[in-house]
C-alpha cells in the first residue's frame, strides 16, 4: 500500500484527536479535492482501534466492511461461532444473508463498550433511512465522517456532529495529493 501524502494539517489533526478523546462525533467538511479523505486516513493510522469505511452506500456493504475490519483485528465475536478460526469469506457468506437491521445490531454489539472509532467517508451519500442507522451507530462508537455537502433532509444527523471545515489547499499541497 502506498503511503499517504503528508499534507500539513496539524491544527485539523489536533482537533480530530481531541474530539476522538472526548467521544465527540466530528464531520470533516469541505469541497472536493481539499484533502478530507487523506486527513481522515492519516488520523486513522494513528489509532489502534480505528475502522475506516470508504463509502457508506449501500449501508449493508458498509456494515459488512465494519464487521470484516473487526474480524481482521481479532475482535469479532458472534454467538455460537468461533470467528477466529474462520476465514472472512466463510463468515461473509453467513453474514451477508442477514438484513441491515440484524447487521446493524451486530455492529452495535461489537462496538459497545470499546474504544473503536469509525471513520466514515462519503457521508454526503446518506439517505434519511441511512441516517437512522448512522445515528444508531453513533450511540456505540465515536464517528468521524467526511462530506462535501450536507443534504437538508438530514438535519438530525448533521446536528450530532461538530463540523470541522477544511480550508483549501495551497497549489503545492494540491499537487502533492495528485502525484
Amino acid at each position: 500500500m502506498n503511503p499517504l501524502p503528508i499534507i500539513p494539517r496539524e491544527a485539523e489533526t489536533a482537533t480530530l484527536l481531541s474530539n476522538i478523546a472526548k467521544g465527540q462525533p466530528t464531520l470533516v467538511y469541505g469541497d472536493i479535492g481539499m484533502g478530507k479523505t487523506v486527513l481522515l486516513k492519516q488520523v486513522a493510522t494513528q489509532l489502534d482501534k480505528a475502522i475506516y469505511v470508504d463509502t457508506i452506500s449501500p449501508i449493508k456493504s458498509a456494515l459488512l466492511d465494519i464487521l470484516q475490519a473487526l474480524h481482521r483485528k481479532g475482535d469479532l465475536q458472534l454467538e455460537g461461532i468461533q470467528t477466529e478460526y474462520l476465514p472472512w469469506e466463510e463468515l461473509f457468506k453467513k453474514l451477508n444473508r442477514h438484513t441491515v437491521k440484524t447487521l446493524l445490531g451486530l455492529v452495535q454489539t461489537q462496538m459497545s463498550g470499546t474504544d473503536y472509532v469509525l471513520f466514515l467517508d462519503g457521508l454526503e451519500t446518506a439517505t434519511p433511512t441511512m441516517a437512522r442507522h448512522l445515528l444508531a451507530l453513533m450511540e456505540h462508537a465515536t464517528v468521524i465522517g467526511v462530506a462535501t455537502e450536507k443534504k437538508p433532509g438530514l438535519k438530525k444527523l448533521w446536528w450530532r456532529f461538530e463540523t470541522l471545515d477544511i480550508p483549501p489547499l495551497t497549489p503545492h499541497e494540491s499537487q502533492q495529493l495528485l502525484w
